[in-house]
């Protein structure tokens, strides 16, 4: 697909209630969108002994070459996404000097705009926001066939999150709480083309 044909069908996709609709975005807000209390279930520790057993094929170390030219030519162009200011803020911090920032967006409505306009490399998305949540985001951003990578940062450690996340295409699943640790190489891992999923989460 050209470039003139994925922006134009995310400038649709913005704006059109019927492809929000498409992806069940109520049900989508009121299932994943649910606070939920963080408990040691065995879902959990199975999905964890999967990732546990893979560690090193979840999480393998960056192409050294890929990660040093996008680090040193500073194009690697980052869009972050979360309806929390000081979220937003943090990353950006985290991030200066070893990406290029491009904008950020504080739903995943706004977010499916700017990625139309600005053209990231990657998109740092939460899950739980308003107007459009991070799930359904995703989802409409693959469906239009836009070319950037996705990574999810969320505070959510529930497998159902981890599972709906991957579904929709995404490369890395980075928790807030280990943002700083956690995030570089899972933006390095999916610019590569592979998987990150922030150790934390086997550690139970």
């Amino acid at each position: 697909m050209s470039e003139m044909g994925w922006r134009r069908q995310l400038q649709i996709s913005a704006s059109s209630p019927a492809i929000t609709d498409s992806y069940n975005t109520r049900f989508l807000q009121a299932v994943l969108c649910t606070s939920v209390e963080v408990t040691c279930t065995t879902s959990h520790s199975n999905l964890c002994g999967c990732l546990s057993m893979s560690t090193h094929r979840a999480n393998p170390t960056p192409d050294a070459a890929t990660a040093t030219e996008a680090l040193a030519s500073g194009d690697l162009r980052v869009l972050i996404v979360d309806d929390d200011d000081d979220v937003r803020r943090t990353v950006a911090d985290l991030l200066e000097g070893k990406v290029h920032v491009i904008g950020t967006a504080e739903n995943g409505r706004r977010a499916i705009e700017l990625a139309a306009l600005l053209c990231p490399d990657i998109v740092v998305l939460d899950i739980c926001m308003p107007v459009l949540d991070g799930i359904a985001a995703a989802l409409q951003l693959r469906e239009c066939g836009y070319p950037a990578k996705i990574v999810f940062l969320s505070m959510q450690d529930d497998p159902d999150f981890i599972e709906a996340a991957f579904a929709t295409g995404a490369l890395g699943y980075v928790l807030k709480c280990s943002v700083r640790t956690d995030l570089p190489p899972a933006i390095l891992l999916a610019l590569d083309g592979k998987r990150f999923v922030s150790p934390a989460l086997c550690r139970h």
